[in-house]
């Protein structure tokens, strides 16, 4: 497959999730555009990370057999963003259908970010509407993250 090719792929993808989503949902596009920003960026972050983490690994200081732990500052000085095990897209993309997947991505966001997420939430009602809505688009983004599985 080209590049072009697997470019027009994951365009129709996209598309696909976004109807998906359209669809499914009780939000209007400008209540969710946001946090499906915002896990965009997270997905972009993470592969910036784990660029970054791998540079950064090999020149690590072992002392003793053991080797210094991975810091925020060790990804600043190559202008990327440190995550934690929880905040990494991978974790996300793993959790089960039973798991609070809201609330999962509200952890991995940064404060500023979280608040996009809470707004609008009135009661758990429209919080679980959303999750079960929001379910067919996660699934269609887990495709597009592992294309080679459809």
């Amino acid at each position: 497959m080209s590049q072009l090719e697997h470019i027009e792929a994951i365009e129709k993808r996209l598309w696909g999730a976004a109807d998906t989503l359209r669809a499914n949902s009780n939000y209007a596009s400008n209540e969710y555009f946001l946090p499906v920003m915002g896990l965009i960026f997270l997905r972009h972050a993470y592969s910036r990370f784990l660029m970054v983490k791998a540079q950064i690994e090999p020149t690590l200081p072992r002392r003793g057999g053991v080797t210094m732990p991975l810091t925020k500052e060790h990804f600043s000085q190559k202008s990327a963003i440190f995550l934690s095990p929880e905040a990494q897209f991978d974790h996300l993309v793993s959790l089960p259908d039973s798991a609070d997947r809201v609330k999962a991505v509200i952890t991995a966001m940064s404060p500023r970010l979280s608040l996009v997420f809470r707004r609008g939430r009135s009661d758990e009602t429209k919080r679980e509407q959303q999750t079960r809505h929001s379910t067919g688009w996660w699934n269609n983004w887990n495709r597009l993250q592992n294309p080679a599985e459809t």
